[in-house]
C-alpha cells in the first residue's frame, strides 16, 4: 500500500485523512495501540466519534543501510532511526557501517529506497487517543534482516571495518582509472594549468570529490607529465 491508496481507505471508511511530520513516537505514547486489521481500526475509530485520521509515513532511505556506532542497542525497525540516535553527539562524530558488508543479503532490499513501508494511524476524540500501525510485508523483512546486520557489526566491528576500508580503496582506485582516461581527452590536453586540469576532471566526474584530495592531485600531475611528454615528442 501506498499514500495515495490509504488516503483513499481513509476516505471510503468516512474519515478526513491528515497527513502529518514530527515527532511519531512521541505522538504514539500520548495514545493506545490498537490490536487488529486496519477495517477493525476504522470502526473503533467511529466507535470513539473520531472524524480525522492523522497518520505518519516512514519511506527506506539510503541511510537505513548505515548503522551509527552510537544507536541505540534496540532494533525495533518500527521506530524512527533518528530517535534511537544520541542526538547530543555531532553525526560527524559518529562512525557508520555500511550494513551491506555485514549482511551483503540486505543490499536486495534497495530496491524498495523511496517507496512507503510503514504508517502510523492515529484518530483522535474527546474520549481518548487511538493509534495503529500498518507495514508493508518488506519492510518488515527488511528490519528482521537490519537487525542480524546490526547485531554482525557489533560482533565484529574490526572485521566490518577493514572490509570498509577496502571497499573505499576499490572505489577510489576505479574512479583514478577514469582520471586516467582524460589523457585521451582532446580538451583536456589543451589545458595548460594542473589547477584547471584537477577542475575539469571535477566536472566531468562529480563522484571524485569523495576521493582523497592527494591522490588527485598526483593523478593529475602525472597526467601532466605524460601530455607534456607527448608534446615534446611531437615537436
Amino acid at each position: 500500500m501506498n499514500t495515495s491508496e490509504l488516503i483513499q481507505h481513509i476516505k471510503s471508511a468516512g474519515f478526513y485523512p491528515i497527513l502529518v511530520e514530527g515527532d511519531a513516537d512521541r505522538n504514539e505514547s500520548s495514545a493506545w495501540r490498537f490490536v487488529g486489521t486496519l477495517q477493525d481500526f476504522f470502526e473503533a475509530a467511529k466507535a470513539m466519534g473520531a472524524t480525522v485520521i492523522f497518520f505518519f509515513v516512514w519511506k527506506l532511505d539510503e541511510e537505513d543501510f548505515h548503522y551509527d556506532s552510537d544507536c541505540s542497542e534496540e532494533s525495533d525497525f518500527d521506530d524512527s532511526d533518528e530517535e534511537q540516535m544520541d542526538s547530543n553527539k555531532p553525526r560527524e562524530d559518529r562512525e557508520s557501517f555500511d550494513l551491506t558488508l555485514a549482511l551483503p543479503s540486505i543490499v536486495n532490499f534497495k530496491k524498495h529506497i523511496g517507496q512507503d513501508g510503514m504508517f502510523l494511524l492515529t484518530a483522535k476524540s474527546q474520549l481518548d487517543a487511538l493509534s495503529f500501525r500498518l507495514a508493508e510485508d518488506w519492510w518488515t523483512s527488511f528490519g528482521e534482516q537490519r537487525d542480524k546486520a546490526r547485531q554482525k557489526v557489533d560482533e565484529d566491528r574490526e572485521a566490518i571495518r577493514e572490509k570498509m576500508e577496502k571497499q573505499q580503496l576499490q572505489k577510489e582506485e576505479n574512479l583514478l582509472k577514469q582520471v586516467r582516461s582524460l589523457i585521451d581527452d582532446p580538451e583536456f590536453s589543451r589545458i595548460s594549468t594542473q589547477r584547471d586540469m584537477k577542475a575539469y576532471a571535477l566536472e566531468k566526474f562529480p563522484e571524485l570529490e569523495g576521493v582523497d584530495e592527494s591522490s588527485l592531485t598526483k593523478e593529475i600531475q602525472k597526467l601532466n607529465d605524460k601530455i607534456l611528454a607527448r608534446k615534446k615528442r611531437k615537436t
